[in-house]
């Protein structure tokens, strides 16, 4: 199997914790189109749906529920791990 999309995983992330697309597409510096190609990409990677979208934002789904608590700690230490070595 392919190693794990990050960059999916990272849209995921902070899609879930601000609930909203267009706020994590503008941290991510992406459009909400790209951003949602991304996540859409990981839900088939794991044919389960992630969120459920509405109007006033998205919702996670269980799935969602258990992938976020599975990653967004990794990726946070990933983030400081590689902060030390960032150029400025």
């Amino acid at each position: 199997m392919a190693r794990a999309p990050l960059a999916a995983l990272q849209a995921f992330v902070l899609a879930a914790q601000y609930k909203n697309l267009s706020r994590a597409a503008e941290r991510l510096n992406l459009t909400v189109s790209a951003l949602s190609h991304q996540i859409r990409a990981l839900e088939q990677r794991l044919g389960q749906r992630l969120f459920d979208r509405g109007p006033r934002g998205v919702t996670l789904t269980a799935h969602g529920e258990r992938l976020l608590d599975a990653v967004a700690s990794p990726l946070d230490a990933i983030e400081r791990a590689l902060a030390p070595v960032k150029t400025s």
